[in-house]
């Protein structure tokens, strides 16, 4: 199939849990033999245009992949909002949720789901049209799907898919080396992201690692990395015994949590995190294996 994806940011070029969940996506998809094209960012300057001068999406494509089109609110969209609309109202697409950005004009939801808690101005116009119009709404998790779609009273529910946690499983396993870390936490460290609470709880432990950027605004407890390359993570999950997350507002899914629980980690969360919704053993790899793959074949049968 000739597939235009289109997202906010290029998951070839960013980083983050969304585009690394993208990147596979797409990855896998080129490997099928399908000829995808990326409309997204290309450089962290916010103001630049959505496409690349050298990336030209298909003309006639056979299907479009929407996904977390709205996301860093903070900044207008780079495409026109006619040019969106149109492909919505005509041509053959899927969305894809990696957050609740389409959502959510605040992102991360704080809302959690419940309409009559909604902040003001909270939203966008395209959002109910985006996934009415698809033809299949992809999410993270159990807790992800049910959240958007009891949003919207659940008049989607049919046309759902839950795509299992989309991990490397070679890059993510035990290596049976010392566990000498007792907590560890990787991601962005903020209040919404949980940190109030572990503080509450763990600030009296002297062996605490937080590796990501501190967005609190204030000193951390223990010990604190900035940033470590995703490759690199493997060896910090493997050295810890606990794995800590626990967040203040929903958690679509939480990449990091499968990822340290199939490198043997003992994992401490609580019921905002998407990770821990499946009903299988996420630190099982055989449960992660595929997953992408198993995204296409769902893919063929609603195209």
């Amino acid at each position: 199939m000739n597939i235009n994806f289109v997202s906010f940011l290029h998951p070839e070029r960013f980083s983050g849990g969304g585009e690394l969940d993208n990147r596979m996506i797409i990855d896998k998809g080129r490997q099928l033999g399908n000829d995808i094209r990326i409309g997204a960012r290309v450089t962290h300057k916010y103001w630049s245009r959505l496409m690349a001068p050298v990336m030209k999406l298909h003309t006639k494509p056979d299907l479009w992949i929407l996904s977390d089109l709205f996301n860093v609110p903070e900044y207008k969209l780079s495409y026109k909002k006619k040019w969106l609309e149109n492909i919505i109202q005509n041509e053959p697409y899927i969305h894809l949720d990696n957050a609740y950005v389409d959502i959510c004009s605040n992102g991360a939801l704080p809302c959690g789901g419940c309409k009559l808690k909604c902040t003001e101005n909270c939203g966008y116009p395209l959002t109910e049209m985006i996934y009415d119009k698809s033809r299949l709404n992809v999410f993270l998790s159990p807790l992800h799907e049910r959240i958007i779609n009891g949003m919207f009273d659940n008049k989607y529910i049919d046309k759902s898919f839950v795509v299992r946690p989309l991990i490397d499983t070679d890059r993510f396993y035990k290596t049976g080396v010392e566990r000498d870390i007792d907590y560890l936490y990787v991601g962005t460290i903020s209040y919404y992201k949980g940190y109030g609470q572990l503080k509450d709880r763990f600030s009296q432990e002297k062996n605490f690692l937080f590796i990501g950027k501190n967005a609190t605004g204030e000193p951390l407890f223990g010990k604190h990395i900035e940033h470590v390359e995703n490759v690199r993570l493997i060896e910090y999950f493997n050295r810890s015994k606990n794995f800590v997350h626990l967040p203040e507002w929903n958690e679509p899914m939480g990449r990091t949590v499968i990822e340290a629980a199939l490198c043997g980690c003992n994992i401490i969360s609580n019921e905002r995190v998407g990770a821990c919704s499946f009903e299988f053993d996420i630190s099982n790899p055989v449960n992660s294996k595929n997953a992408a793959k198993e995204f296409w074949n769902k893919i063929k049968s609603v195209v």
